[in-house]
């Protein structure tokens, strides 16, 4: 017998299908302009004078100020619009990180970054939340995984037009250019119609802002959540650490401009994040309903055996570039 969610009405379908292809276009946005420095590392740097540690921080900052604010804005976004919420983060990350193109010293570069922090911490929870209320939850892990696929998508497009456009024009047209696509995103995302809260869980539909709440303190007595905080936090502090230097990495070690090394990474984020996105949705979705926690042994399996690859791809020699690429795709 077909499950009720293989035969939902053509209708449906279709008011389903607009908000996530707006959402996982604002998640390619969010990650295009969160990976943008990490593409223009080179040209900073040489500009301002700035140390690796200076480069480092840059990526530091935002990732500490996006932690910080994480938290109250996820609270935001169950009690508050989540349309609204989202236009005013995507206004106030794609205005700072157009704003870093004015920088003049290295304190202006953290402030942007510090800015784009906080507006794209709205992204994940209110899209999230957004998701979860248009689709029941035997089909959400496909859901989320087409918007988490804007993690690398958004990556390689940032890697892939950056470089380029800052070897044409510089690097500060490189970041003004990457605040371009809101002009866009932004009617698109005004004009959708946010789900009721609640509209897809089986019984209980109309669920009303803080009608059913959740203490941070309840929260967190759940093992499981702190093992998931721990093991997100050391996987982003490595990724955003590839993020940021991997593009250097190869000007460097392996001599490519600055286009090129910036198309390389772009090539082993889409290509290894597309396949890793597509693979995740369908297998977190089949192994859920086997095992309560497969979906957390399957990520930690994954992630453990993609470890030693990104080690191989980082340490070859100049020359060996292309089994360098190939493990930090296959990482």
């Amino acid at each position: 017998m077909r499950k009720r969610c293989d035969i939902l009405p053509a209708t449906l379908q279709q008011r389903r299908f607009f908000p996530v292809l707006v959402l996982f276009a604002i998640n390619i946005l969010n990650f295009y302009d969160r990976f943008a420095p990490g593409s223009l590392t080179e040209p900073m740097r040489k500009e301002f004078g700035l140390s690796d540690t200076q480069i480092g921080l840059l990526g530091g900052v935002f990732i500490w100020i996006y932690a910080l604010a994480g938290v109250p804005l996820g609270r935001a976004a169950d009690t508050w619009s989540r349309k609204k919420l989202l236009a005013i983060g995507v206004i106030v990350w794609t205005t700072l990180t157009a704003s870093a193109g004015l920088a003049v010293n290295f304190n202006m570069l953290l402030l942007s970054r510090m800015g784009v922090g906080v507006g794209e911490a709205v992204c994940a929870p209110s899209a999230a939340s957004w998701l979860g209320d248009l689709f029941p939850p035997e089909r959400r892990a496909r859901a989320l995984a087409l918007f988490m696929l804007g993690v690398p998508v958004g990556g390689a497009f940032s890697f892939f037009f950056s470089g380029s456009v800052a070897q044409a024009f510089g690097w500060r047209t490189a970041m003004v250019v990457a605040a371009l696509p809101a002009v866009l995103l932004l009617p698109a995302l005004l004009m959708l119609h946010e789900p009721q809260r609640g509209a897809s869980e089986a019984g209980s539909p109309g669920i009303t802002p803080g009608a059913e709440k959740t203490s941070l303190r309840r929260l967190l007595s759940i093992p499981t959540l702190w093992w998931i905080i721990a093991s997100g936090a050391l996987i982003n502090f490595i990724m955003y650490a590839i993020g940021s230097f991997l593009p250097a990495f190869l000007s460097r070690v392996h001599n490519l401009s600055l286009a090129s090394s910036g198309i390389a990474t772009g090539a082993a984020y889409l290509t290894g994040g597309v396949c890793g996105g597509l693979l995740a949705g369908h297998l977190g979705d089949r192994i859920v309903s086997r095992r309560t926690n497969g979906r957390m042994l399957m990520a930690a399996g994954l992630a453990a055996f993609g470890a030693p690859f990104s080690y191989l791809g980082i340490v070859q020699p100049v020359g060996a570039i292309l089994f360098a690429l190939v493990c930090l795709t296959i990482s």
